[in-house]
């Protein structure tokens, strides 16, 4: 007998993020993911900290705050934190504040290798998303660092 799948993650298999994905793949990237409800004003996190999860927006709306007054919308499908900093020393993270009421999913750090490979193309995505947010200082960082692991693995 299958599993059903939670509500919660099945509106996250609605998101641009996951389309496409199956739900058996839903099921299985349930495992790694906790489902949180935020209220309008509350803070997902706080610029400078080393988030220890990545989140998705499931419902609602949120708002990145950049230094200064640069505001970055936040939908459902979009994410923030973990992955998006894996390389802390190219990036802080930023303010993320929730706009409205909504539903989140919350994968802990330690959990998203397995969560990734439960949903190969969410993870295909993530990284195109996180890439494509990034300055061109932090994309020369990045491409700096995939560089040198690279030459240490031909050197071995």
């Amino acid at each position: 007998m299958r599993t059903p799948i939670p509500t919660q993650i099945r509106a996250l298999g609605c998101t641009p993020l996951f389309a496409g994905s199956s739900p058996r793949q839903l099921r299985r990237a349930d495992r790694f993911c906790t489902v949180v409800d935020v209220r309008p004003a509350q803070r997902l996190s706080v610029a400078g900290e080393r988030p220890e999860q990545l989140v998705i927006i499931v419902t609602g709306l949120a708002a990145e705050l950049q230094p200064g007054t640069t505001v970055r919308p936040l939908r459902p499908g979009d994410c923030f934190g973990a992955l998006a900093t894996e390389h802390h020393s190219c990036r802080a993270s930023p303010t993320v504040i929730a706009v409205t009421a909504g539903v989140v999913v919350a994968v802990a750090r330690h959990e998203l290798p397995g969560f990734l490979e439960a949903c190969p193309s969410v993870a295909e995505r993530l990284t195109r998303m996180t890439i494509a947010r990034r300055s061109p200082a932090e994309q020369q960082c990045r491409a700096a660092t995939l560089t040198s692991r690279v030459l240490m693995r031909s050197e071995s």
